[in-house]
């Protein structure tokens, strides 16, 4: 279930209708959206507010933002300057999801032969799925 906040955040940046989130991925249910701590984090007080969040796809946007923090910090800052961007203009920008794009080509280059623990690939390939991405 969508709560309260999240339902503002998805209407006032017209989520929906756009048919992505603040990171280029795209959605078919408003019940696959979530919100992401975007400047503070809960684990460190952060709440739930509409200053402090974006909307990601739960399942790959907000999967892969947090493994992305956690491989490489660098890219997930310069990911999250684009998205705390994208909140000031007050919209999702087409120029802030191919910076976005391109940072997370640049990541999945880089650690494109990385694996996990079990033997899995680091990066899933519904990570590599965006707006950006399919080929139309």
């Amino acid at each position: 279930m969508v709560d309260d906040v999240t339902n503002l955040m998805i209407n006032m940046y017209e989520i929906e209708k756009l048919g992505m989130d603040f990171m280029g991925y795209g959605f078919q249910k408003r019940s696959e959206l979530s919100y992401h701590h975007l400047l503070t984090p809960t684990k460190m007080g952060g709440k739930k507010t509409m200053e402090n969040g974006a909307i990601l796809v739960r399942d790959t946007a907000h999967d892969y933002i947090h493994l992305v923090q956690r491989v490489n910090r660098a890219i997930f800052d310069k990911i999250t300057r684009e998205i705390i961007e994208e909140k000031n203009k007050g919209k999702i920008d087409i120029e802030n999801i191919r910076r976005i794009n391109e940072l997370l080509e640049e990541f999945e280059f880089k650690y494109a032969d990385e694996s996990q623990k079990d033997g899995s690939f680091l990066i899933k390939e519904k990570y590599k799925i965006r707006i950006l991405t399919q080929k139309f």
